[in-house]
């Protein structure tokens, strides 16, 4: 631009400006200019974070002194406080009876060992939500037929590994078959039985075998037995388990179990005592007995 057009424009924004008032921008240039904020380019401001999520704070109430139960937690239940400040204080959440918080997603196990997404419904519990996918190929426990790690030609019978694959259990052996279409039932697994199909290729292809026991010939463990106790256990040739030494290590009641008692209570009073998982006993407050209530002990000066 020459000499003379910047000094007309010059001119004209003096003029526009009001007789030479100054028309620079307060505050820094990159800034405000109002007073207000500072906007970014995502439109953030910079107390925002450059953009992140701003903490709503406390939740506001209309009515200082107003209490009311709300839901909290695993379908528990807690109850809030409106303070003087207008807003809501929380106590502790009670009750909480459920497995999952209400909108949660996991991946689940499913099938023989696939996953499959679960989800929290509204009584918090999880519900299936699509397809089992990544499925093994036999069921942990189970005995299944295959030629893996065998020669061409040969297969084996193992049992199935809690990856869901066969284990390095099982002989090698012919599985050729003379007739093909032909069919019979043979052994298999754990005193089960599976039929098998003599195939075009004069190979046998087998069924699933069904009608198994619960333990291999010959093996032993530890089992539970009694009221929370072990005894150690040798499956027989009928592939069932039969005990092999006394049950040990007992707690003092069956699960689920109750009686009245009036240990730990005062004269005239009595408690209930349930029995929990673990086989020992949990006592219940203690109350004033119930002339003519039924009772598995003299509880001060009423009786049974």
């Amino acid at each position: 631009m020459s000499l003379l057009g910047r000094c007309a424009l010059a001119v004209s924004l003096v003029a526009a400006s009001g007789c030479g008032e100054d028309i620079r921008p307060t505050g820094d240039a990159g800034g405000r200019i109002d007073g207000g904020p500072v906007i970014t380019a995502d439109g953030a401001t910079p107390e925002d974070g450059g953009g992140s999520s701003i903490d709503a704070g406390p939740e506001p109430c209309e009515t200082p002194g107003a209490t009311e139960t709300v839901a909290c937690g695993t379908c528990g239940t807690t109850t809030r406080f409106c303070t003087v400040a207008g807003v809501w204080a929380y106590g502790p959440c009670t009750g909480e009876s459920g497995a999952c918080v209400p909108g949660a997603e996991r991946a689940g196990a499913c099938g023989r060992c696939g996953t499959q997404t679960q989800r929290c419904n509204t009584s918090c519990e999880w519900e299936s939500a699509g397809a089992c996918t990544g499925e093994g190929g036999c069921a942990p426990g189970s005995s299944v037929r295959t030629s893996e790690g065998c020669p061409a030609g040969q297969a084996r019978e193992a049992l199935c590994d809690e990856s869901c694959m066969p284990d390095d259990s099982g002989t090698c052996g012919d599985d050729s078959c003379p007739t093909p279409g032909a069919s019979e039932t043979v052994a298999c697994g754990r005193c089960g039985s599976a039929t098998r199909f003599c195939d075009a290729s004069r190979q046998w292809q087998y069924d699933p075998c069904t009608g198994e026991g619960v333990c291999t010939p010959g093996t032993t463990d530890v089992l539970a037995c009694g009221n929370c106790g072990t005894q150690t256990a040798r499956c027989n040739t009928e592939c069932t388990w039969i005990a092999g030494s006394a049950c040990t290590g007992e707690g003092e009641c069956a699960p689920g179990t109750s009686m009245i008692s009036t240990m730990g209570c005062s004269a005239g009073q009595s408690r209930t005592r349930t029995c929990s998982d673990t086989c020992g006993y949990v006592d219940g407050p203690c109350a004033a007995c119930t002339p003519g209530a039924m009772m598995t002990v003299a509880c001060g000066t009423c009786r049974s």
